[in-house]
């Protein structure tokens, strides 16, 4: 990566690198017969002249300790996107492990991507993606391999758009040696909107198409995706079977702050899967993401909004292990968040530290607790707030 930005600073000039701030949070929580646990957790940065995304970081749930497991570093020019260097932690340092990289035309437009591996300090192309055009609309792409010092045909894919852009149609093709032979297609459907609504896999066999996979999404008002609905086709029944969905939620923010991944069971039964709830034929939990956020993201008018101390109810309410609190600050103060039990016990600090003006979202996780009601208080220079929430476990 490095070396082709030096390549674009040779031909074009400056290249600019900006700070980076961290943006929002994401702790992945297994389903077990003790409930949820945390297993992974990845940090998203951004840049902050450009807001575009600079970085993530992933760890992994060890010892009760987050261990940095892998980042990944995004790279732009003139505001596009020009590849991404992957990294694995390793003996207590990062060691870069693969690069993706884009290449463009003298116009700007996208004609290659290529993932190569790092050997012996060594970067050494692994896979690319060719993109073809026509009138400015892409046709197709070819996929191939580095083989035997040689590029090597894997597979290719050709496009349909609609009149708005959308891709209607996509054809998979794989190369036998010799030539490309149709495998599968995936037809789309969209919203007035313009959002991805259906997606119809099917599957190419003995010279007729087959209904294999449908895909459904659903958005809200201001157009973030909030379900996720999978179904495979039975050729028993000739009928659609659910296999796995999950739906998101926000705050009042209008940010996503909890999706839950379900997968659903027609003849396990829950205790086959390790589970203590659930019936036959019904949805099982399997995981959820929780974001939590450092600044406001997204919020128009942000010195309007961020007027005065907020704290916002938590959510969901009742939670169980886990619930988001947020609270809006005016101007730069010292923050105590702080989790008390019925009798006034504090249970848990969240948050005890000078914080700038913003709006913040911390996890309070009630893993240990019993079930019961709870309070959390919201405290800076000249501000108090109490709150109470419901753990049912």
């Amino acid at each position: 990566m490095k070396k082709l930005l030096l390549v674009l600073f040779l031909l074009f000039g400056t290249l600019m690198f900006a700070q980076s701030d961290l943006e929002y949070s994401k702790i992945t929580y297994l389903s077990n017969t003790e409930g949820w646990s945390p297993d992974s957790k990845t940090e998203y940065f951004k840049y902050a002249e450009t807001n575009q995304p600079s970085s993530e970081i992933t760890y992994e749930r060890k010892n009760d300790e987050w261990i940095p497991k892998t980042k990944i570093e995004y790279e732009y020019y003139g505001g596009m996107p020009m590849g991404s260097e992957h990294f694995v932690w390793a003996d207590g340092q990062w060691v870069d492990k693969q690069l993706y990289e884009h290449i463009y035309d003298a116009n700007g437009k996208l004609i290659k991507s290529r993932w190569s591996a790092k050997s012996d300090n060594v970067w050494i192309a692994e896979s690319q993606v060719t993109f073809f055009y026509d009138d400015e609309v892409e046709t197709y792409r070819e996929h191939q391999k580095y083989e035997n010092s040689e590029w090597v045909n894997t597979i290719r894919e050709d496009l349909t758009f609609d009149e708005n852009g959308k891709e209607t149609e996509r054809v998979v093709s794989v190369w036998d040696g010799s030539e490309y032979n149709v495998s599968s297609r995936t037809r789309n459907t969209y919203y007035e909107t313009g959002n991805l609504h259906e997606e119809f896999v099917d599957i190419f066999v003995s010279e007729i198409w087959e209904q294999f996979q449908m895909i459904k999404r659903s958005y809200t008002e201001d157009n973030q995706q909030a379900t996720y609905d999978v179904a495979n086709f039975d050729y028993t029944t000739q009928s659609w079977k659910p296999e796995n969905r999950n739906g998101s939620t926000f705050d009042e923010w209008g940010r996503k702050f909890e999706t839950l991944w379900e997968t659903y069971q027609e003849s396990a039964s829950p205790a086959s899967l390790g589970k203590t709830s659930g019936t036959e034929g019904t949805w099982i939990p399997t995981w959820k993401d929780v974001y939590s956020y450092e600044v406001a993201t997204g919020i128009d008018n942000e010195t309007e909004i961020v007027s005065e101390f907020h704290l916002a109810n938590n959510y969901p309410n009742p939670f169980n292990p886990t619930t988001n609190i947020s609270f809006i600050l005016p101007s730069a103060s010292v923050v105590e968040l702080t989790i008390h039990s019925v009798t006034g016990e504090a249970v848990t600090t969240l948050v005890n530290e000078q914080l700038a003006a913003g709006t913040y979202t911390r996890v309070f996780d009630a893993s240990t607790l019993t079930s019961g009601m709870y309070f959390y208080k919201l405290q800076t220079e000249g501000f108090v707030e109490i709150k109470k929430m419901m753990l049912l476990k």
